[in-house]
């Protein structure tokens, strides 16, 4: 299984490699949010994000020319979402909630096209990037107090007879975003940035498809499993009655994605940032 220190590990020897080449590199920290968009953020509507939470990362950048540069990356962060505040009512009286760690590796393509100098020499640049990454995830929840990884339990009934196997804890996306940056100087360049990630899985927030019956969840999985898939009944009076084997839980033609935005600076340990108006490669001053 994928952990974070063996996908920073992997991230650490891609750039390390990649340093050994005779390109133009630099290496840069990410610090900004991430949120993510699925079955529990505050509405169903394509792009509604849940609460955002902190996040940082690193990340390399080899220029294949002024133009073109791979980027390998390495970001942590964290996701969660809540039925409380949900503007949908019908989906709030579910009383679902979850929070989930987040690491991921990803290699990236980037387009960088050159806007407009500050006098004369400071160069902003408009970033256009995308590629393929592979992700860890682990949704979890809090009852009375104590929290439970949601996983395990199979709340949509995952590992009973004749039903799905568990989902997976790592997965890939697509990542696709766009960023603005300036060179502050030869070697130093400070940008803004806004990716997607878009999932091939729905349960982000462990949640998909339908509710199962209570005494075969109980039977099967266990009593975590049967109190924490149905919990309307925790609303007390607004509540009392949980949702019908077969009743819609989730939204199961719609994966789940998450996003990361921030601020990202980086530094040229080789050559430079074509900091210069003529955004030609090699070292400064030549």
């Amino acid at each position: 299984m994928w952990t974070s220190k063996k996908l920073l590990l992997l991230f650490s020897l891609l750039l390390c490699t990649w340093t050994t080449i005779a390109q133009p590199v630099e290496i840069g920290f990410f610090a900004g949010a991430t949120a993510y968009q699925g079955d529990l953020a505050p509405s169903r509507s394509r792009g509604s994000l849940s609460e955002y939470h902190s996040a940082y990362g690193f990340f390399g950048r080899v220029y294949i020319t002024p133009f073109l540069a791979i980027k390998p990356t390495f970001l942590q962060g964290k996701i969660s979402g809540h039925d409380q505040f949900s503007k949908d009512i019908g989906r709030l009286n579910r009383n679902l909630s979850f929070h989930s760690e987040l690491s991921e590796l990803g290699l990236l393509a980037e387009l960088n096209f050159p806007l407009f100098q500050i006098k004369n020499r400071s160069q902003i640049k408009l970033q256009v990037f995308g590629g393929l990454s592979r992700f860890k995830f682990n949704p979890t929840t809090f009852l009375a107090g104590k929290e439970y990884e949601l996983q395990p339990l199979g709340t949509e009934g995952q590992g009973m007879p004749g039903r799905p196997a568990k989902y997976n804890l790592n997965g890939f996306a697509i990542p696709a975003g766009i960023g603005f940056s300036i060179g502050l100087d030869e070697h130093i360049t400070i940008g803004i940035e806004l990716s997607i990630r878009k999932t091939f899985t729905d349960y982000l927030d462990d949640v998909s498809t339908v509710y199962i019956d209570y005494d075969e969840l109980l039977e099967s999985n266990g009593t975590m499993a049967a109190l924490l898939s149905n919990r309307r009944n925790e609303l007390g009076e607004n509540g009392t009655t949980a949702f019908r084997p077969g009743a819609y839980r989730g939204d199961p033609t719609d994966n789940d994605s998450f996003v990361f935005f921030g601020l990202a600076i980086s530094v040229a340990l080789q050559g430079d940032n074509h900091f210069r108006k003529t955004g030609r490669m090699g070292c400064p001053g030549k």
